[in-house]
């Protein structure tokens, strides 16, 4: 699997509710780690994935630290906290997006933050520093197998939730090397019931928050 250093989208969508995508606009980066996903979707019928963050071994992975790129070891873990993104479809007209969202995919959530997916990324990037870094890409949808990649493979009965994420790992929790000598990081420490994990500045000028009726025809311009 190839992680991804460059955009192959040019719009995220978060779903919440409005006060929490109004504090992520305003540059908190909240995260859950993915075991809370697991427990709280449990109790959501067509939503939980019984394979979510399953696998059976550890993985080599490059993931993107700012300008360069260094190979590290995944190593399965529920206590990675992730950011889980919509990439929606869209038509573009003279560099303007509209978005097509004629079935609602989510109805737990009651609106939605329209991001620049790019700006977004060099956000996240920048907030990391040198405390942490993450991987980042496509949810790949398949029959679960024992070589789940944790956490971005999920069965393929969820492929209309379309997601894109990021899992953020350590960098002062090295723990150390695999068999070919590569670094092995930790997971952040993160609340299970999740925390801010980065102020990523203020996202208002990259991003409109609407409420979910309103994303179908949406039109949003990228600069």
């Amino acid at each position: 699997m190839k992680f991804l250093t460059n955009q192959e989208t040019a719009i995220v969508i978060k779903f919440g509710c409005e006060e929490h995508l109004k504090k992520l606009q305003q540059g908190d980066l909240y995260v859950c780690p993915l075991k809370k996903y697991v427990e709280d979707e449990k109790l959501k019928p067509g939503i939980f994935d019984k394979s979510e963050g399953v696998s059976k071994y550890g993985k080599t992975i490059c993931i993107n630290m700012g300008k360069t790129t260094k190979t590290l070891t995944f190593k399965s873990s529920l206590d990675y906290p992730i950011f889980c993104l919509f990439k929606p479809n869209y038509n573009i007209y003279n560099g303007v997006y509209k978005i097509n969202y004629k079935k609602d995919i989510f109805p737990g959530y009651s609106h939605a933050l329209v991001m620049d997916a790019n700006k977004l990324y060099e956000k996240i990037s920048k907030s990391c520093g040198n405390k942490y870094t993450f991987a980042y890409h496509d949810v790949v949808y398949g029959k679960s197998s024992g070589l789940i990649m944790a956490p971005f493979q999920k069965n393929e009965e969820f492929k209309e939730q379309n997601e894109i994420r990021y899992a953020f790992f350590d960098l002062d929790k090295c723990r150390d090397k695999n068999s070919e000598g590569v670094d092995v990081y930790g997971a952040p420490t993160i609340d299970i019931n999740g925390e801010v994990l980065l102020n990523i500045e203020d996202l208002r000028e990259i991003s409109k928050l609407v409420r979910k009726e309103e994303l179908d025809g949406m039109e949003f311009r990228i600069d």
